[in-house]
C-alpha cells in the first residue's frame, strides 16, 4: 500500500514539480543579478524539485508547511463530517513506522524531517524525557513488529542470504526438512535437539511434562525397568528444561511443584 501511495502522489505532485522546474529556469535565464531574495528562493526551490508535496504560496510554489498541513487537515476532517481536530502531529503510527525503518541505518533522515540544524538537535529531540510517552511505545511496538518481520523472512526456504550469519542461517534451514518442530519446538525431540529452540512461552508446557512424569515414575515401577528409564530420561529433560528457561523446579516436592524464580 505505501508504494501504491507514492506512485499516486508522484502523479498528484508532478504538474507542481514541472511548473517549479520551469520557474527555476526561467530565472536562472535572467541576465540581470539576482537579487539576495531571488537566491534564496532559488536555492529553496532547486531542494524542492523532488519533493511529493508542494503547493501554492505567496512566493510561487512552495513545499506545505506545518501550519498549511493543520489547516489541510481541519478542512479535510471537516469535509469528512467530523469535528475531529486532526493534526499532523497525530500522524504517529506512519512516523513510528518511518522512523523505525531509518533508525537501522542513520538519523540524516530524521534531521531533514525535523528541520533541525543539527545531528546532535535531533539526537537531543529523540533523548528528551518530556516527549509524548505514547509516541515511544508506538516507536517500539512498531521496531519489534519490524525485527519479527525480518527474522521471519530469514527461515523462509527460499530467502536469499548473505553474510556468516546468513550461512549459518542457510544451514539450520537445510536441516529443517523433516523436522516435527520444524528447528522450533516440538517437545519431547526438541529437547536435546542440537537446532532446538525453546522460549518461555513453552514454560507452562514444560511444567506440566514435568508434572506428568513424576505421576508417571510410580507407575512405571510395575512395568519394569526399561519403561522407568523412559520415564527418568524425560523427567531429568523437562527439569533441565526449566532451569535453562529460568524455572526452578522443587525435586524433593512430592505433588511436583514448579515455581518462578
Amino acid at each position: 500500500m505505501g508504494h501504491d501511495i507514492l506512485r499516486i502522489l508522484e502523479r498528484w505532485s508532478q504538474p507542481y514539480r514541472e511548473r517549479l522546474a520551469e520557474q527555476i529556469a526561467a530565472m536562472e535565464k535572467q541576465e540581470m543579478q539576482l537579487t539576495p531574495e531571488e537566491l534564496q528562493w532559488l536555492a529553496t526551490a532547486r531542494s524542492s524539485t523532488r519533493k511529493l508535496f508542494l503547493g501554492n504560496g505567496s512566493s510561487g510554489i512552495v513545499p506545505v508547511s506545518g501550519t498549511g498541513w493543520t489547516q489541510i487537515l481541519t478542512q479535510f476532517a471537516l469535509d469528512a463530517g467530523t469535528h475531529w481536530k486532526l493534526a499532523a502531529h497525530q500522524m504517529r503510527r506512519l512516523y513510528a513506522y518511518t522512523f523505525v525503518r531509518h533508525r537501522l541505518g542513520d538519523m540524516l533522515f530524521l534531521k531533514e524531517q525535523f528541520k533541525h540544524s543539527s545531528i546532535e538537535m535531533t539526537q537531543l529531540y529523540g533523548a528528551n524525557p518530556v516527549q509524548d510517552a505514547g509516541l515511544y511505545d508506538d516507536i517500539l511496538i512498531e521496531l519489534m513488529t519490524y525485527k519479527a518481520g525480518v527474522v521471519a523472512q530469514w527461515l523462509e526456504k527460499d530467502e536469499p542470504l548473505a553474510g556468516g550469519a546468513g550461512f549459518k542461517i542457510r544451514q539450520m534451514r537445510a536441516q529443517d526438512e523433516g523436522c516435527g518442530g520444524s528447528g522450533i519446538y516440538a517437545k519431547g525431540t526438541c529437547s536435546e535437539c542440537g537446532n532446538g529452540l525453546i522460549d518461555s512461552r513453552f514454560i507452562p508446557i514444560w511444567q506440566e511434562a514435568y508434572r506428568h512424569h513424576k505421576e508417571l515414575k510410580n507407575d512405571a515401577t510395575a512395568m519394569g525397568p526399561g519403561v522407568v528409564k523412559r520415564v527418568e530420561r524425560d523427567l531429568a529433560q523437562a527439569a533441565n528444561i526449566l532451569k535453562d528457561l529460568g524455572v526452578q523446579v522443587d525435586a524433593g516436592d512430592e505433588d511436583a511443584q514448579v515455581a518462578s524464580c
